[in-house]
């Protein structure tokens, strides 16, 4: 058999990020419930998706407009979908990927990435507004992403959404609680490479100077620009018009994982 796989050069990191971080930081395990057990919602917003306004986001290289209304629906109305995952590593981040795995399962209730190509998981959602007193950031919200629900639910991913403001574009700012850290996605949408279709990237865009867009760990210390960079592609599936998507990570140019939705 022979085995193959590409480098990508890692994209400029050219600058600083000029704005405001996110608080949150954990001081152990967090768990799906970590958001309710520092009081942090806000009962009084209700958002449904992982934006507001898709809209919101136009730029030069992306035109809401062009997105396919299912798309943008599931966007903007995000709790109403679950999602089925199958994950895909590669050489020579396989293994890592399961030790990693198993430790946010038992240690972190964060980022359990999965990890079995033959299994699918059905992943849950659950948004709320946050008080933005406490994140930082204007409007921020909720996402919990679990396996299973009640007591058993274990945390596919537990973050805070909001947006922030770069020269010519407005984008998309996750973070992640770790213990005593912060992982903070700066994403940028993009019109995507099918009909109707998107793509959300933390790589800067060449040529167009200092950028935001990127990975970062950011603690009390300050934040450090990680050499990570993810993609997310998401387009509907011609055979049945169902939402598809597939989220790609890289580390220094070399791809880690992709999980096909």
């Amino acid at each position: 058999d022979i085995v193959a796989f590409t480098i990508a050069p890692t994209a400029p990191r050219i600058g600083s990020l000029v704005g405001t971080w996110p608080r949150f930081r954990g001081a152990g395990f967090l768990g799906p419930d970590y958001f309710d057990r520092l009081t942090a919602i806000d009962e009084d917003a209700t958002p449904a998706g992982q934006l507001d306004d898709l809209g919101s986001f136009a730029h030069r290289t992306f035109d809401p407009a062009r997105v396919a209304a299912a798309i943008r629906e599931f966007y903007e109305r995000t709790s109403r979908y679950d999602l089925h995952v199958t994950p895909h590593w590669r050489f020579p981040f396989r293994t890592g990927g399961r030790v990693f795995a198993w430790f946010a399962r038992r240690f972190l209730g964060q980022l359990e990435l999965p990890t079995r190509p033959e299994g699918r998981e059905v992943v849950t959602t659950r948004l709320f507004g946050l008080r933005a007193e406490l994140d930082g950031r204007e409007r921020p919200r909720g996402y919990v992403r679990t396996y299973g629900a009640g007591a058993t639910a274990r945390a596919n991913y537990v973050a805070a959404y909001a947006t922030h403001r770069a020269p010519g574009r407005l984008l998309l700012s996750c973070a992640f609680p770790l213990p005593f850290a912060c992982f903070v996605g700066v994403l940028r949408f993009d019109d995507g490479d099918r009909p109707g279709a998107l793509t959300v990237t933390s790589r800067p865009r060449a040529g167009e100077g200092p950028s935001d867009e990127g990975l970062f760990l950011v603690t009390r210390f300050g934040a450090l620009r990680l050499p990570l960079d993810e993609r997310i592609d998401v387009w509907l599936d011609e055979d049945g018009g169902a939402i598809a998507a597939r989220h790609g990570v890289r580390l220094l140019g070399l791809p880690v994982f992709t999980l096909d939705y």
